[in-house]
């Protein structure tokens, strides 16, 4: 036995008391005496200050137009397109069928058998100035007129996909190519009637013809 437990209160038996170190815990968002630091960053409402720097994955599609800012004429087409659907649609519908009046008036009203009689120099040779003319006028007239009929049934809600194949592989592809082809055959052909009005032996009424040509 000790002389402490005998005598507890003498000083001698006194034991020292070791200050434990304060761990600061964490405070409550909100709390009155939170820090700066210890606060989740607000989110930045439209149209405050800092509002520019929101994340592009938060941008609707209002944002990014105003972010993108005009990009060319296209977009001003899209977006015009975009406002008044009808009256785009009603555009294709007025081109397509002008085009197709002109040229069906021009191939049975406004044109005459023979206006590409010349290109023959001689009985017998390629009139390739009346190929040309022919690949060019016959493939405009019936894609436009078949867009026109197909444009008009869009309108009423018929047959869209269609009416897209042919404004997009009829107008847009196959009449460009065929244009083309027709182009080459008609210089081609304007070639051709020049060297033979500058050939001394080329016959008069060929010298005549290709210079018609």
């Amino acid at each position: 036995m000790s002389i402490c437990e005998i005598f507890p209160d003498d000083p001698s038996c006194a034991v020292a008391v070791v200050d434990e170190p304060v761990v600061d815990e964490p405070t409550a968002v909100g709390a009155d005496d939170a820090t700066m630091a210890d606060e989740e960053p607000a989110m930045v409402e439209e149209g405050e200050e800092g509002a520019d720097e929101m994340p592009m994955e938060k941008m609707d599609d209002g944002a990014w137009k105003k972010w993108l800012g005009g990009v060319g004429k296209e977009q001003g087409t899209l977006e015009l397109a975009g406002r008044d659907p009808m009256g785009a649609q009603l555009g294709y519908l007025i081109t397509a069928g002008t085009m197709s009046f002109y040229l069906l008036a021009d191939q049975f009203l406004w044109h005459d058998d023979d206006a590409y009689k010349a290109g023959e120099f001689t009985k017998g040779d390629t009139n390739w100035w009346s190929m040309g003319h022919a690949i060019e006028h016959w493939a405009a007239l019936s894609i436009m007129t078949v867009a026109f009929i197909t444009q008009a049934l869009a309108l009423a809600g018929i047959a869209t996909d269609i009416n897209g194949m042919v404004w997009g592989y009829g107008v847009g592809l196959a009449l460009p190519i065929l244009e083309t082809i027709a182009t080459a055959i008609l210089y081609y052909g304007y070639d051709v009637a020049h060297v033979a009005r500058k050939d001394s032996k080329t016959s008069a009424a060929a010298v005549v013809n290709a210079g018609a040509t």
